[in-house]
């Protein structure tokens, strides 16, 4: 007799009932390189200028506000990091960022030296 597989139960990041605020808040901190790597890997880790608002750019981008982050991509104010960057910041795997996860994006800041 074959045994009836219960199906996985979980939620994708954004489908867990929270409001914005509180999905951003739960799912930002800090963390360094060594834990953001893996997103680089999957292309799916977005550096944010350090003039910008890491929630700010959290909230565009959760809002779907095309027209801003069209603006800030053009500008490099939002880059997708890539192979390239992993060479400069594999140089200090313990280097604190700012972190948010917006899937399915991640979304980090430099944390400045003299913070």
């Amino acid at each position: 007799m074959e045994e009836k597989k219960k199906p996985m139960e979980y939620n994708m990041v954004g489908d867990d009932g929270l409001t914005m605020e509180e999905r951003l808040e739960k799912y930002s901190g800090v963390d360094d390189w060594g834990y953001l790597r893996a997103a680089c890997m999957y292309n799916v880790l977005y550096y944010v200028d350090q003039e910008l608002d890491l929630k700010e750019v959290a909230n565009a981008i959760m809002k779907d506000e095309a027209d801003q982050i069209d603006a800030w991509l053009k500008k490099g104010d939002i880059v997708r990091l890539e192979e390239l960057h992993l060479y400069h910041f594999d140089k200090n795997k313990e280097k604190p960022f700012e972190a948010a996860v917006v899937s399915p994006f991640v979304l980090c800041k430099e944390i400045p030296e003299n913070k």
